[in-house]
Parts: C-alpha cells; sequence; structure tokens
C-alpha cells in the first residue's frame, strides 16, 4: 500500500513538472514556453514558419477553429499572417494603405489690404485624408507685392478632413499680386491677394488727427479707437517750448495749417528749437501708449520764413530702435530735400521760397514701440504736426 502512494505521488510530481516546464532549445535557462535563442546569443539560423499558399488550408490538428495565436506564412501573398479571435489577418509586414494627404488654396479670402497701409486678413486652406500628424509653424512671406506675411501656429491635422486658418498682416508695397506658395505636409498649393487701392490720407484720415487734444495726465490718458475694434491709451509728455502754450493752437499760428493737398485740423501740435518767431509751442512731444502700436501717421505743414540756411524739419524715434521709413508719402513729398531714413527720421523742407508744402505718411517701424518721439532738428525752424491712427496696429 505504501509503495502504491509513494508511485502515485513521484508520477504526480514527474506529470506536473512535464506539464508547467519551460523548454529551452540551444540554451539551458528559457524565457518562456519555449525559447530557441542561443545563450551566447550569436544566431546563425532564423526560425522558419509553416507556410502553404492559403491561409485557409491551415488546419487545427484537434479540429475545430483553428488556434487563435497561430502564426503561419502565405507563400502567395509572401507576408506572414496570424489567426485572430475572429479569423486571419491580413499581411503582418505591410502598413495598411493609407490615402496621400491633399489641400487646397481655394478656401475664403476675408480682410482689407491696402498699399503702403498696415493690412490684415485670413485665408482658409482646406485638406482632405489628413492623418493626424503634426505639422510646424507656418509662416510664408509674399512674393510679388512684398510686405505681407501669411502665418498660423504649429498645429495637428484632423484625421480626414478639417481646415487651416491663415493669418495674413503686414504693409503691401504696392498695388497688384500678392502671391503665397504654401506647403504642408510636402504638399503644396498657391494663392494671391490682389491689393487694389493705396491708403487715400485725406478721405479716412482728416476727421481723425490727433495732437494738441491727446491728454498730458498719465493718470487720465486720452483712448484711441482704432478701425479694428482695438483701442489703445496715450498721454503726451511735452517740454515747454519759448512760445506759451495757448488754448487754441490754431489761433497760435495759422499759416502754415494748410498747404497743397495737406490741410491740418485744430488739433496739431507746434514744434520748434529755433530761438526766433519760429519757435515752437513744444520743443519735443514724447507720446507713451498703454500698448506696443504700429504704422502710425504724421502728417505736417510748413512755411518758411527764415533764411535760406534755417529751414523747416521734423525728427521722429521711437523707444525701440530699429529702421523706421515712410510709406504711402503723400502731399508734396518733392519740397522735401531730405528724408533719412534709420533709428531716427529726418524730413527736412527745401531752402527759403520753396519749401512751403506739407506731408503725410505712414511710420513704418522696425519695432512695435510704446513711445513715439516728435521734435526737430537743433536751431531748425517750426513744422506742424498731427496723427492719425487709421491705419495703425496695437499688439495686446
Amino acid at each position: 500500500m505504501t509503495i502504491k502512494i509513494i508511485s502515485s505521488f513521484l508520477f504526480s510530481v514527474f506529470f506536473l513538472s512535464l506539464f508547467y516546464s519551460q523548454v529551452g532549445i540551444g540554451n539551458a535557462n528559457p524565457r518562456g514556453a519555449l525559447d530557441i535563442n542561443l545563450d551566447s546569443g550569436n544566431n546563425t539560423m532564423g526560425l522558419v514558419l509553416p507556410s502553404n499558399t492559403s491561409a485557409q488550408n491551415i488546419i487545427n490538428p484537434l479540429g475545430g477553429t483553428v488556434a487563435t495565436g497561430t502564426l503561419m506564412y502565405d507563400l502567395s501573398e509572401d507576408c506572414v499572417k496570424v489567426h485572430r479571435s475572429t479569423g486571419w489577418s491580413g499581411c503582418l509586414s505591410e502598413q495598411p494603405q493609407q490615402a496621400a494627404l491633399s489641400i487646397d488654396c481655394s478656401g475664403s479670402l476675408s480682410g482689407t489690404f491696402t498699399a503702403s497701409a498696415f493690412s490684415t486678413g485670413s485665408k482658409i486652406i482646406n485638406y482632405t485624408d489628413g492623418n493626424g500628424a503634426q505639422y510646424p509653424a507656418i509662416s510664408i512671406p509674399s512674393t510679388g507685392i512684398t510686405g505681407l506675411t501669411a502665418s498660423a501656429p504649429a498645429g495637428t491635422l484632423s484625421d480626414g478632413s478639417g481646415s487651416i486658418t491663415l493669418s495674413i498682416k503686414g504693409v503691401p508695397n504696392g498695388t497688384g499680386f500678392a502671391n503665397f506658395n504654401i506647403q504642408i505636409g510636402g504638399k503644396s498649393c498657391s494663392f494671391v491677394v490682389n491689393i487694389t487701392q493705396t491708403a487715400n490720407w485725406n478721405a479716412i484720415c482728416t476727421n481723425l488727427e490727433y495732437g494738441f487734444n491727446i491728454s498730458t495726465n498719465p493718470d487720465k490718458p486720452t483712448t484711441i479707437s482704432l478701425p479694428s475694434g482695438k483701442t489703445v491709451n496715450v498721454y503726451a509728455i511735452v517740454t515747454q517750448g519759448s512760445l506759451s502754450s495757448v488754448s487754441d493752437p490754431y489761433a497760435a499760428f495759422a499759416l502754415s495749417a494748410t498747404q497743397g493737398t495737406i490741410q491740418m485740423n485744430r488739433n496739431y501740435y507746434r514744434i520748434g528749437t529755433y530761438g526766433d518767431l519760429g519757435t515752437g509751442a513744444y520743443s519735443k512731444v514724447v507720446l507713451v501708449f498703454s500698448k506696443p502700436i504700429n504704422f502710425v501717421g504724421i502728417k505736417s505743414t510748413w512755411y518758411a520764413y527764415v533764411s535760406d540756411t534755417l529751414r523747416d524739419s521734423q525728427l521722429v524715434s521711437t523707444n525701440t530702435g530699429g529702421t523706421l521709413k515712410m510709406v504711402g508719402l503723400q502731399g508734396s513729398p518733392s519740397n522735401l530735400a531730405e528724408v533719412t531714413s534709420g533709428s531716427k527720421l529726418v524730413s527736412r523742407a527745401q531752402l527759403y521760397g520753396t519749401d512751403a508744402s506739407g506731408a503725410a505718411y505712414i511710420l513704418s517701424a522696425q519695432n512695435y514701440f510704446t513711445e513715439l518721439t516728435l521734435t526737430t532738428e537743433t536751431n531748425y525752424n517750426d513744422i506742424l504736426s498731427a496723427l492719425t491712427f487709421c491705419n495703425a496696429d496695437v499688439m495686446d
């Protein structure tokens, strides 16, 4: 009886060891139910899967459905397949075919684009067969008519169809076609923006001039509404000239308020540094803005009566440096003897007898600024100046 019990116990241990043990071929420590990797790792032979001309020919030797997880090599399709709970898979060695991304530049274009003026708008780029891939930030400068940039932040394509909205901003350098070539995900398309109009200073800015009417109290600044719907606060820091300020600057000196096609309203500053009759109410005006601003309009008129060596002039600068340029210059620019672009913009009139004139332009600054300084060159005569904001842009 004892011998039978011991024999039964040994048989059970032997059977369980066979049932739960791992098999290693070429190694003493198998890492799974079957490990055919050599201990040295230096295998020179691979695993050859059972093959057939069709996965449908593979059977379960015990009968019934082929076991889930069964592998085979399909000779007809030249690939490996696995039997899943739902049946045989497709080829495991190939990625599923995916339609190629396509982009389309015929989407809607909106905005107002004016030569020599800050312009803004948007363009819709549609796409199909998106694959969920990420794309980098977009920044495309215009060609042909330059000065505009189409941009969009980095993003991710949808799976399938979708769209990307481009923001278009800048100052077109003339009328004509601004061309954009857009590239997304290795695909490209093109569109154009037709610039058909030039900034008409008097038509859009006559009743929107600022100067003497800007507050000098930092605690109660003047609020200016821009055509874009944005607002900006501004106050003036003025340096007194030898001519006393008056409540109505027009009464102080109206001789040069209208010159040619440029007509000042009653809000201009009279700025000058010369020490006789031509001196200004202010020797310097610094305008302080609550937000970074650019593309401020400047209008000026002058009338010389001093001498051929002392001419009217204006000096413009900002607190951020960079190049300052006149764009959309109107009025009588031929009567300007000199215009110097740099970190300080200087405009100087012709000699006595020919310099009575006026000019209006948009100040295009390389860098947005929060302070704008208006003055004249040392020992040069006075000039009347007013500001307009109908083309201005602010950064929120």
